[in-house]
C-alpha cells in the first residue's frame, strides 16, 4: 500500500553513479511517494538541509572533507527529528558501531545493495519519521 504523504528524502553519496543509482532505486518504490534530492558531499547536503529539511538523509560513509558519520552527527544536532540512515561498502563494525553512537543513525545499509531491501528498509525508516 503506498502512502499518500510524499516524503523528502536527501542522498548524499560523492560517486556521481552511485548517488544516482540510488535516486532511481529509491524513486521507483511503490510503497512511498517521494521528493528525492541529490548532493554529492556533506557540505552540499547540509546547505540543502538549511534550504528544506529532510525526513531522511541517506548518507555515503567514505566521502572527501566530511564523512556520512560526521555529517549525520550534525544532521542529528541540528534537524533532530531526520531520521538518518548510512550507507557504506565497507564491512566494518567499527565503523557502524561509531555511527550508531556518535550520530545516532536509524539504519545501516551496506553496499552494494539490494533494491528491494533498501525501498523496504526507506520505507520502515519513514513510517517511523515524525518529519522535519
Amino acid at each position: 500500500m503506498a502512502d499518500d504523504k510524499s516524503y523528502r528524502i536527501l542522498l548524499v553519496d560523492d560517486e556521481p553513479e552511485v548517488l544516482e543509482a540510488l535516486y532511481l532505486t529509491l524513486k521507483r518504490a511503490k510503497q512511498f511517494k517521494s521528493d528525492l534530492r541529490r548532493a554529492p558531499n556533506a557540505e552540499e547536503a547540509l546547505k540543502a538541509l538549511e534550504e528544506r529539511p529532510a525526513d531522511l538523509v541517506l548518507a555515503d560513509f567514505r566521502m572527501p572533507k566530511m564523512n556520512g558519520v560526521e555529517l549525520l552527527k550534525q544532521v542529528r544536532e541540528r534537524w533532530p527529528e531526520t531520521v538518518r540512515a548510512l550507507i557504506t561498502g565497507y564491512s566494518d563494525v567499527e565503523i557502524a558501531m561509531q555511527a550508531m553512537e556518535e550520530a545516532r543513525i536509524h539504519y545501516y545499509v551496506q553496499k552494494p545493495w539490494n533494491n528491494d531491501e533498501l525501498r523496504l528498509t526507506v520505507w520502515e525508516a519513514l513510517k517511523g519519521a515524525k518529519g522535519p
